[in-house]
């Protein structure tokens, strides 16, 4: 069942607690009892408890205070990069019923902060200043739609020169996952085992807009995942096995503004898109060659995964007959408002000065945005369905 889910970055925001594992094991081969997928599986086996207690504690942190300056700086003008990170968790497990009924649980969370070295060109003043002579040569005046609009650059760039990647971001970008497990064991014979599982983990991720690496356009990716399954294992004989496998699973992840408060119709912006709800906020606005000033489209997903899977293996002799099936059924509710708050480009083929050599491309594009001239999509998607599969295996072993 799937557990883990994605970040805005490359790492995963939920996951399975470090101490949970036990066991872990990768089946290369395409078996048919674990079909569905092609490629590798990785089996994880969670720990149980026993009849004498047992339990961990642990933390584990990373300061810049314990690390060294980089050598591309010089330490005595410039400080170290606040880099920190905070891993603490612990696990417990024993026996509610001595011989027959065990437990374990453990939980972990994670939070971590570093600086986020984007770097662009902002449309500083001078940039500004430039295109405004361009505008003025063509006899083209300033929208004031766009001069308003240029408010939601970040005023504190509006200084840098007009060169290409004047300015580099340094806010942080920030991490936050708490995960936890509970697994209880009851043997209700010699021959019948009963084992169930709960794993869930909550997290949010602060992470940088690539086309706005501005702090003031970060993006929140909040995250939710739990599983819950219960398995009875059965062995009939030393021959004849079984395992009964029922479990239900939930994933829930969303990409949103962190703030969605700049409204475009305070700019005189009106785009017909309301500005309540997941579409409140700024269109995309994107000069070719500069920083953009927009907030991410809301994206997510809700998964629901439910499944039951029964698996008979039975030993012939130098044969061995695998036996089973599985249901599973699926919704997937994803969400995408890509753009449906409205997007507009420029990239300097509108105004006159489009041919115009001597005017470098960036100029070219800026004189576009503060004439109003944009070179110029979205929608949900609920996808359900279902799954049944059968399979009949037989293994031959070598004498």
């Amino acid at each position: 069942m799937p557990f883990s889910t994605p970040a805005a970055s490359s790492s995963s925001q939920t996951q399975l607690p470090i101490e949970a594992i036990d066991q872990l094991s990768v089946v290369s081969t395409g078996a048919a009892d674990f079909g569905r997928n092609s490629g590798a599986t990785i089996s994880v086996f969670i720990k149980s408890g026993a009849n004498q207690p047992h339990g961990s504690l642990f933390y584990t942190n990373r300061n810049e205070a314990f690390a060294t300056h980089t050598p591309f700086q010089d330490p005595a003008t410039t400080k170290k990069r606040p880099i920190r990170q905070h891993l603490w968790g612990g696990s417990t497990g024993g026996a509610l019923v001595k011989n027959r009924f065990f437990y374990f649980t453990t939980v972990e969370e994670y939070v971590a902060s570093a600086p986020n070295l984007g770097r662009g060109t902002h449309p500083s003043t001078a940039w500004v200043n430039g295109a405004r002579a361009v505008m003025q040569r063509y006899g083209v005046a300033a929208n004031p739609v766009s001069t308003n609009l240029l408010r939601f650059w970040p005023s504190q760039y509006n200084d840098l020169p007009a060169v290409a990647n004047n300015f580099i971001t340094v806010d942080p970008a920030k991490t936050d996952s708490f995960n936890a497990v509970l697994k209880l064991d009851y043997a209700l014979s010699s021959k019948h085992n009963l084992s169930a599982r709960c794993v869930g983990g909550v997290g949010n991720q602060i992470a940088f807009n690539s086309a706005a690496p501005y702090g003031e356009y970060v993006n929140s990716n909040d995250s939710r995942a739990h599983t819950i399954g219960v398995n009875l294992n059965s062995t009939f004989s030393h021959r004849l096995m079984n395992q009964l496998v029922v479990a239900m699973s939930h994933n829930y992840l969303f990409f949103k503004d962190q703030d969605a408060s700049r409204d475009p119709h305070s700019a005189g912006l009106n785009t017909g898109v309301r500005q309540d709800g997941a579409l409140a906020g700024l269109p995309a606005l994107r000069i070719a060659n500069f920083a953009g000033a927009s907030q991410p489209s809301p994206t997510g997903r809700s998964l629901w995964t439910g499944h039951i899977t029964n698996g008979l293996s039975w030993i012939l002799g130098r044969h061995t007959l695998k036996i089973g099936g599985e249901y599973r059924r699926q919704q997937n509710d994803v969400f995408f408002y890509v753009n449906s708050r409205g997007a507009f480009n420029f990239d300097g083929t509108r105004g006159p000065w489009a041919t115009d050599t001597s005017v470098s491309l960036p100029l070219r594009a800026l004189s576009d945005f503060l004439a109003g001239l944009p070179t110029n999509n979205n929608g949900a998607t609920i996808v359900r369905g279902e799954l049944q599969r059968d399979y009949l295996q037989t293994d031959l072993s070598p004498l």
